[in-house]
């Protein structure tokens, strides 16, 4: 790499623009040879930079050579003779034309450059100097700044790598609970769909042993022996037929075994008294259930009376996270009323404040499943949509506790402190 450098229009350099951090080079007559003596002493003071830096330049998938860079140049504008005054040594600059010449190119009378802006070689070769080494100082850095970004990707690979084993090992804790649920509700499953089995393969062989034996006994017995028997035969027929399991005529069970897979719901019972005075008699406007915590958030449900797009009275059901995470997360939310078959599901995204609306059903058709209070049971539900969801709300609700926590002991701090100052 070069080494700052200057040079006056005298052609003497100027030694006073050499950068202390890179060392002092004396000031020399700036002769032809004493021009040589300088650079061979610039280059030999910056080889060592060269070197270090040599490995990282390159120009596509070869390092450009010294040779191959001046093919691609104009030869004479660098030759060390004039062309056109062939004893003469170039050791002037035409920065018009810009090419070395000779003094007897600028000579008043027969220069061809008389009228160019020309200024020593020497001192062309110094503005040339600072300037490139301006550039390379500027890669230098920017050199430096590859190698800060290399360290900074590398800790953020070793981070990912990191941050990847823990959310694998999270992921296998969770697959293993999961497969526990599973396995349990497969085999509660299985273990019912055995007992029909078993039921219905009893009372198939006891069918066959009935019909068996009367078949026998018909084809064994005398006419007058048949007529005799006939009431045990029938009361025998009737026993096979009356062993026919209890639940035969109950669907089959559909076991939701996937279910097992998401979490759990988290249900809340809520009881509105006096349903039909709701939203009519004063201080009776909605009913408020009881805050309950569930994964990672609080909820609220609230009854009151509403109407339809057509104007009919009916109830509605609003469900709200009064405590929650601030960023939104997926939950299910479910509202039934067992008494009167209602069950909703609504599925959206809930942060601290979201609040949705089940419009329950018509008064008049609620009637029928009031208790004998005029009252109704409402059970409202919420499930995250994944344990992903259940995972960062609860990790939400964790830090917002911790920070009320820390409130809480810098207040009795401050309270220990005034009473001790006392």
């Amino acid at each position: 790499m070069f080494l700052p450098g200057s040079a006056q229009s005298s052609g003497t350099y100027n030694e006073a623009k050499v950068s202390e951090s890179l060392g002092t080079i004396q000031g020399v007559e700036h002769s032809p040879s004493s021009s040589r003596t300088l650079n061979s002493e610039r280059r030999g003071k910056s080889r060592h930079r060269k070197d270090d830096n040599r490995k990282h330049i390159e120009a596509g998938a070869q390092t450009l050579t010294v040779a191959t860079f001046l093919a691609e140049g104009e030869a004479a504008a660098y030759a060390d003779r004039c062309a056109t005054h062939p004893g003469s040594r170039n050791d002037l600059w035409c920065e018009t034309c810009g090419a070395a010449i000779c003094s007897h190119c600028v000579s008043p009378a027969t220069g061809s450059h008389r009228a160019h802006s020309v200024m020593k070689l020497a001192a062309a070769y110094d503005d040339a100097f600072e300037a490139i080494e301006a550039l390379q100082l500027h890669l230098v850095g920017n050199l430096g700044e590859t190698r800060q970004r290399n360290a900074l990707l590398d800790e953020a690979s070793a981070a990912l790598a990191e941050e990847f084993s823990a959310a694998l090992a999270a992921v296998d804790l969770q697959a293993q609970q999961g497969a526990g649920r599973v396995e349990a509700a497969r085999a509660r499953a299985e273990g019912e769909l055995v007992r029909l089995s078993d039921e219905c393969m009893g009372w198939r062989r006891g069918l066959e042993g009935a019909l068996g034996a009367v078949q026998r006994m018909v084809e064994e017995l005398a006419p007058a022996q048949a007529v005799a028997e006939r009431p045990r035969i029938e009361r025998m027929l009737r026993a096979a037929a009356a062993a026919r399991p209890s639940d035969w005529d109950d669907d089959l069970p559909q076991p939701r075994i996937a279910d097992q897979a998401a979490p759990g719901w988290r249900h809340s019972t809520l009881h509105v008294t006096c349903v039909a005075e709701l939203g009519r008699r004063r201080g009776h406007v909605h009913v408020v259930g009881d805050a309950f915590s569930a994964h990672g958030a609080v909820w609220q449900a609230r009854v009151s009376r509403s109407r339809t797009s057509v104007g009919e009275p009916s109830l509605a059901l609003a469900i709200a996270c009064v405590e929650g995470p601030s960023a939104k997360r997926a939950f299910r939310v479910s509202a039934s009323v067992a008494a009167a078959g209602i069950a909703l599901t609504h599925a959206g995204e809930w942060a601290q404040g979201s609040e949705h609306v089940f419009s329950l059903c018509l008064l008049e058709a609620i009637a029928p499943a009031l208790d004998g209070d005029g009252g109704l049971r409402v059970r409202v539900g919420v499930q995250p949509e994944s344990y992903r969801e259940l995972a960062l709300a609860q990790e939400a609700r964790i830090d917002d506790l911790e920070g009320r926590l820390r409130a809480v002991q810098a207040e009795l701090a401050a309270a220990k402190a005034d009473a001790t100052s006392l």
